[in-house]
């Protein structure tokens, strides 16, 4: 899976909510499309594995969790791996498709002068800049008032918001279109499957 360093934060929100991906593609020009495929092979590889985004889906799984116990007393261990087995399902599909829905959100929300921002802002020192300084102050450390401005002025930037919301309302929408809807029912069928092999009761 690749990322986008500047935009974690909204792609955090839309993975964690909805197994990602593009549906229908736009029609693009030749140039446009080249300027795509520039952006993906600049993108740097994601910090996130798709064992710590299983994670954050099964952090959110409390209500299906007590459906499940309600009706299986005394089976916590057996719910709580049936559990973890669709979250790693459809972890897995979210980083299978999470590259395509980058490169969407941003065709769909940059113009090509802001394209060609965000491909030089991956191809030169400021990526790793803004990366190192983020993850100190995710981890409380303190930086600098410039290190901190450096950082709020990325986020702030309107194409960062703009792309950010298009990459959301991208998000949604594939959860809604069939091929959304078939990543979910197939990692659904097989979290029903293992409940049935193991012999827990269906919410």
């Amino acid at each position: 899976m690749k990322s986008y360093g500047i935009f974690a934060w909204a792609l955090a929100f839309a993975l964690a909510w909805t197994p990602l991906g593009a549906g229908a593609q736009p029609t693009r020009t030749p140039e446009r499309q080249a300027m795509l495929d520039r952006l993906s092979v600049a993108l740097p590889p994601s910090g996130a594995t798709i064992e710590e985004t299983a994670r954050i889906r099964r952090a959110r799984m409390q209500d299906l969790e007590s459906q499940f116990m309600a009706h299986n007393a005394g089976r916590e261990t057996d719910v709580s791996a049936i559990l973890d087995g669709y979250a790693l399902c459809v972890a897995t599909a979210i980083h299978d498709q999470s590259l395509n829905l980058v490169l969407t959100a941003a065709d769909l929300s940059l113009s090509d002068t802001e394209l060609e921002n965000m491909i030089g802002f991956y191809s030169g020192p400021d990526h790793p800049r803004f990366s190192e300084i983020s993850e100190r102050m995710q981890r409380g450390e303190p930086v600098s008032d410039e290190d901190r401005r450096f950082v709020n002025e990325q986020v702030a930037e309107p194409a960062t918001q703009r792309f950010a919301r298009q990459l959301q309302e991208t998000a949604a929408n594939f959860a809604r279109s069939p091929e959304g809807t078939r990543l979910l029912d197939t990692c659904a069928r097989a979290m029903v499957d293992a409940a049935a092999t193991a012999g827990i009761n269906p919410p």
